[in-house]
């Protein structure tokens, strides 16, 4: 009797494994799933895009431009004589890996700005001088493209910045308001 009082508040050793043994099979079978997982791929598609943005000079330049919209850079000349003029600055940016073109054509033949008063023959001729800090392309607009630039890298995030600058010469031309459009167009390779 004195065994039987020594375990009486206990759990005999057999009774324990059972409990145990219990516990496992609960375990074991509440998690009657197995494992699953699950995967994602990220697809981020990045499109060609080549732009160039024309703004104003530091040079004094009055021209206020709108992208897509032809702007008019008003200039002074001289009675004769040749006169430079910063006319913009553009900014080229394209990612292609194979770089791009720029080319330039004219409403008017051999560079030349037309009066618009009505029977005036005169004009005004004129070059364009593209990046007159670094290579300094000078072309006579026609309306052939013309090519500024054929670049075979991408620009950097922030675009290639380049001036553009006017040669006008006045041979006495008559008074009136000289014109041409100028049409930039930047095509990737």
């Amino acid at each position: 009797m004195a065994n039987i009082r020594r375990n009486s508040g206990r759990i005999p050793n057999l009774a324990l494994a059972a409990l145990a043994a219990g516990a496992l099979l609960f375990s074991a079978s509440d998690s009657g799933q197995a494992a699953t997982t699950q995967s994602l791929v990220i697809s981020a598609a990045v499109p060609l895009t080549c732009s160039i943005v024309l703004a104003t000079t530091t040079n004094g330049n009055p021209a206020t431009f709108t992208a897509g919209t032809p702007s008019t850079a008003a200039l002074s000349v001289a009675a004769t004589g040749t006169t430079t003029f910063g006319l913009v600055q553009i900014t080229e940016t394209c990612n292609d890996k194979n770089g791009y073109k720029l080319t330039l054509t004219s409403a008017n033949t051999t560079g030349t700005l037309k009066g618009a008063i009505a029977g005036n023959t005169d004009t005004l001729s004129y070059t364009i001088s593209y990046d007159t800090g670094g290579a300094n392309t000078t072309v006579t607009p026609t309306t052939t493209a013309q090519t500024l630039v054929n670049t075979a890298a991408k620009t950097p995030l922030a675009g290639n910045a380049k001036q553009i600058n006017a040669v006008i010469t006045n041979n006495l031309a008559q008074p009136d308001t000289y014109s041409d459009t100028l049409t930039f167009t930047m095509t990737p390779n």
